[in-house]
């Protein structure tokens, strides 16, 4: 059975590099059956590849008055606003996903820190304000990219 995970950790680490990167701009679904909806941010577009392209999805039932949720933060706001309770059971249940549209091989965006701050800096910058670039600084000793923070920091000394 080990060889199974080993072979199935490869795939899904080549198939991880094979996903393209979010384009920080409006963009629509890869995928040829979904249609013409623009997707402003990455996070809607997860959320739509969560809703449409997932075989199966996670299903959450309030336990006072049953009413079924597909996302666990609408759930627990439902809790709260409805019966102004929080159930500690926010285990959902996963559940054949009626909307599915296969992706047909089409692989989901991924989100790269690096361009989403590259974009940022870009959109603030005042006209004739010089940029530096990740990819300008990869030379800089001092200096390194923080991919969690997503900037240059210094490095740390070595004492």
């Amino acid at each position: 059975m080990d060889l199974f995970d080993n072979v199935q950790s490869e795939v899904d680490e080549f198939l991880e590099a094979q996903r393209p990167t979010w384009p920080n701009e409006p963009t629509r679904c890869p995928v040829f059956a979904c249609g013409e909806q623009l997707y402003r941010s990455f996070s809607s577009f997860s959320r739509h590849w969560s809703q449409k392209h997932k075989p199966d999805i996670q299903q959450f039932a309030c336990v006072a008055c049953h009413k079924l949720f597909y996302r666990r933060n609408d759930y627990t706001a439902h809790q709260r606003k409805k019966h102004a309770v929080v159930s500690p059971n926010t285990e959902g249940t996963s559940v054949p996903n009626e909307l599915y549209i296969a992706p047909g091989g089409v692989l989901p965006y991924k989100a790269d820190l690096r361009e989403k701050v590259a974009a940022k800096r870009k959109q603030l910058a005042t006209p004739g304000e010089t940029l530096v670039s990740h990819e300008d600084t990869t030379t800089c000793r001092d200096q390194e990219f923080d991919d969690q923070r997503g900037e240059n920091v210094f490095k740390k000394s070595k004492k």
